[in-house]
């Protein structure tokens, strides 16, 4: 938010927080109901997914394997690991998207935010921001810059694809509930990434 606009809109500048907050702690509320409920919910976290970070590789695999129902054994040497590998290194590659300056861990909007705002977002998500291992983040005193995993993100999603019948099981009915031609789609991105190698995946 540039200096000037939120000089001169301060108020808008707080209702908008208190909004947001309200917003985000609801979303973040009724998928983790609907989890406790049966309804598969995969919980990816932004910071986890950064090149650099320890936990990019296992986010990234752990989520294809969550969107293709598949084992490890599946990810293993396929196109879909090719892809994860090269996310993963560090290298240029072509951009198609150009993501806005705001990083995880900034705080070049910080100075925007004042006591009495922290402690409003606080009261109002508090229990939310500690689970997701932000809460940190709320205090005007923080000089942390990252945010580490929260170890029950790793138990529910594990649970998820053990539950769910991700590993090495649903991903075929899958496929054709989402009409995915079975050349082109799941089985396609699950193929050995490797020509004439066996496909792993056979129908």
């Amino acid at each position: 938010i540039p200096p000037d606009t939120w000089e001169k809109f301060p108020q808008v500048w707080r209702g908008f927080v208190q909004q947001e907050i309200q917003i985000w702690s609801e979303f973040h509320d009724f998928w983790l109901k609907a989890a406790e409920d049966g309804v598969p919910v995969h919980i990816v976290r932004y910071e986890d997914l950064l090149q650099g970070t320890p936990t990019q590789e296992k986010t990234l695999k752990d989520l294809m394997k969550f969107v293709l129902s598949a084992s490890d054994d599946d990810l293993r040497d396929s196109v879909v690991a090719r892809h994860v590998a090269r996310a993963i290194a560090k290298e240029e590659h072509p951009q198609v998207y150009v993501p806005r300056s705001g990083k995880a861990g900034s705080r070049q909007n910080h100075d925007k935010y004042d006591k009495e705002l922290f402690a409003a977002m606080l009261a109002y998500a508090g229990d939310l921001l500690e689970k997701f291992g932000y809460k940190h983040h709320f205090a005007v005193e923080d000089n942390e810059t990252s945010s580490v995993m929260p170890a029950w993100i790793h138990t529910h999603n594990d649970a998820v694809e053990k539950h769910a019948g991700v590993a090495n099981g649903e991903f075929e009915e899958r496929a054709v509930n989402m009409n995915v031609p079975a050349e082109n789609g799941v089985k396609l991105l699950l193929r050995p990434k490797c020509a004439g190698r066996k496909a792993r995946l056979t129908t």
